[in-house]
């Protein structure tokens, strides 16, 4: 989720809890496919050993107004109109369908995922706001929450505004809940980064403090979150 930057959140910028994501597009030796109505195309989902969650949704990825990637469950989504979807369960595993109007070329491809649109609804929200403990100025700077205990969930914070980005804030953080605060930047070609596990608290702040490290490292780090 983190390393292609597709968040779990909803049109609202409100958490999902994920069963998981997928790409898919088809192309026959370079050139757009398209698929006939009466043949929808079925994924299994693995549960990878997780219970079974009876309130998955299936969800189209879209783009909010800023150009920020948001699942829409609505079947006929502005961004993807040419789809209909559905999600059902069998042992070990969601089944994600697409069907319907599948007549439209699938060869730009398209996100798909399977999503409780619920789960965090039971918890109580607070804004929570990580914090670098040096200025950014001059670094590309990333901060993203991902959660822990078997809870597919990965949220990019973007930083406060333009004139405040030592400072990245959100605001349906649900309270009591564990995740770790990763952060990373890039600044005159070299690589840094920090992790931090935090649980989440009433009005919290997390201080980062930004250490040089490798690609290799950070992505390794990061698996490790899995």
């Amino acid at each position: 989720m983190l390393f292609s930057d597709i968040p779990t959140i909803n049109n609202s910028g409100e958490l999902l809890k994920s069963g998981g994501e997928f790409w898919i597009n088809a192309t026959s030796n370079n050139a757009a496919l398209k698929v006939r109505s009466a043949a929808p195309i079925t994924i299994k989902q693995p549960l990878n050993g997780l219970l079974q969650d009876t309130a998955m949704r299936p969800f189209i990825l879209g783009l909010d107004a800023n150009l920020a990637p948001q699942w829409n469950i609505n079947n006929n989504s502005v961004a993807n109109p040419f789809f209909t979807t559905s999600l059902s369960s069998s042992p070990n595993q969601y089944i994600f369908t697409l069907y319907g109007n599948l007549t439209s070329s699938l060869s730009a491809g398209t996100w798909c995922n399977s999503d409780n649109p619920n789960y965090f609804k039971a918890f109580t929200q607070s804004t929570i706001t990580a914090h670098s403990t040096t200025s950014l100025t001059g670094y590309q700077t990333d901060v993203f929450l991902i959660f822990k205990n078997n809870i597919s969930c990965m949220i990019h914070v973007y930083k406060a505004s333009p004139t405040n980005i030592d400072d990245f804030p959100y605001k349906y953080a649900p309270i009591g809940l564990q995740c770790t605060m990763v952060a990373v930047a890039v600044k005159n070609g070299n690589v840094y980064s920090s992790f931090v596990p935090i649980t989440i608290s009433a009005g919290q702040t997390v201080n980062f403090t930004l250490s040089q490290t490798t690609t290799d490292d950070f992505k390794a780090a990061v698996n490790a979150l899995n």
